[in-house]
């Protein structure tokens, strides 16, 4: 009788033991579904997680002002003619190379920002490509924010220019680089959070 019962609880813990495992699987399967089934600006980007980096090496450090760059106007000039004294910049720079999807969704999230950071000019550079492509990629944001391509060496002297991550830099009136956010685009509310910072330690 003792050995019956014995039986009978082992039975029992092993039923169990198997439903639960089952009801384990089944969320495991349906948040696997959810995951791969969110809709992303750029799949293929998907698995690079950038954040705001404390401490970048490129904070706190002079910028090239000697690069050539061309305008989409074609005026061709330096960083030093393209960033006046006295005034603040949020640069974005990113390689020609990368998805296009993905920069179309930080440029389109940039433009909505802009005016919290009135006292902060934002200018465009790309790199890495030819002042055609330039024009293409960046056509439906040419009468919204300068945009330049760098010639020839495709570093402003920061350490991320040899990154092919686009990048955010804010440059204060001596023309120092601080605040660096590699940007991502599937992070959106990442680069929302950097402009609020922004604005609220320049513009207010």
């Amino acid at each position: 009788m003792k050995d019956n019962k014995l039986y009978i609880a082992i039975i029992f813990a092993l039923v169990v033991f198997g439903l639960i495992w089952a009801g384990n699987l089944y969320v495991d399967l349906r948040n696997n579904k959810s995951q791969s089934s969110q809709s992303v600006p750029c799949p293929d980007c998907y698995e690079n997680q950038y954040r705001i980096i404390p401490g970048i090496e490129s904070d706190n450090l002079f910028l090239n002002l000697e690069r050539d760059l061309i305008s989409y106007d074609k005026n061709i000039g330096t960083l030093k003619t393209v960033l006046h004294p006295d005034s603040m910049y949020l640069i974005l720079k990113y390689r020609l190379s990368y998805c296009g999807e993905c920069v179309t969704e930080i440029l389109t999230a940039l433009e909505q920002l802009k005016d919290s950071i009135p006292c902060i000019n934002i200018v465009v550079i790309t790199c890495g490509g030819s002042l055609r492509d330039m024009k293409v990629k960046m056509h439906p944001y040419k009468d919204i924010f300068p945009i330049y391509e760098m010639m020839l060496a495709n570093d402003m002297g920061l350490p991320l220019d040899s990154s092919n991550i686009p990048y955010m830099v804010f440059v204060d009136d001596a023309k120092t680089s601080k605040h660096t956010l590699v940007v991502d685009a599937n992070s959106i509310d990442l680069l929302q959070a950097y402009i609020r910072v922004l604005s609220r330690k320049y513009c207010e």
